[in-house]
């Protein structure tokens, strides 16, 4: 389980997945808007991984008898 860095995840998926628009201001726009959505992404895989976390920790912990 990893936790996947937001904007490095974000940049990636914007430079792998180029953009189209009949102006640029559309072209930016698409650009930003497929940011937005990799940076929701990643919160959500992250926030998933940080529950997974504790729920190890939790069952790693002994026991007191």
């Amino acid at each position: 389980m990893y936790r996947i860095d937001t904007k490095d995840f974000a940049l990636s998926v914007v430079s792998g997945n180029p953009c189209e628009g009949k102006t640029p201001e559309e072209v930016s726009e698409n650009a930003a808007k497929l940011y937005m959505a990799a940076v929701v992404i990643a919160k959500e895989h992250n926030s998933n991984i940080d529950v997974e976390l504790k729920k190890a920790k939790i069952s790693k912990r002994p026991s007191s008898l």
